[in-house]
């Protein structure tokens, strides 16, 4: 596996794990009568970001894989097959 995938699925993995322990923290802060906008509440924006760059990423590399490359083909067929029917192709003549 390449570096790069790797650091991006661990990246995600960070995000993914903030995004999940922000609320149980905020609800913490909440319990205890601190302020919400101090302290913990920047992991939001900041998970969301950074899972949205590790989605983006994984996607893209996903697209260049074999398979990724099989499902555009197929998609590709299907349009096609959509915009002209299962006509054989014609001789150019």
């Amino acid at each position: 596996m390449p570096v790069r995938v790797l650091v991006m699925r661990t990246l995600g993995v960070f995000a993914a794990w903030m995004s999940l322990l922000a609320p149980v923290s905020l609800l913490a802060q909440a319990m205890r009568g601190e302020p919400l906008l101090e302290g913990i509440a920047w992991i939001l924006p900041v998970a969301a970001v950074l899972t949205g760059i590790a989605a983006a990423d994984l996607h893209a590399e996903w697209w260049r894989s074999p398979a990724g490359r099989r499902e555009r083909r197929r998609r590709e067929i299907k349009m096609l097959r959509r915009m002209y029917g299962d006509q054989p192709p014609q001789d150019a003549r």
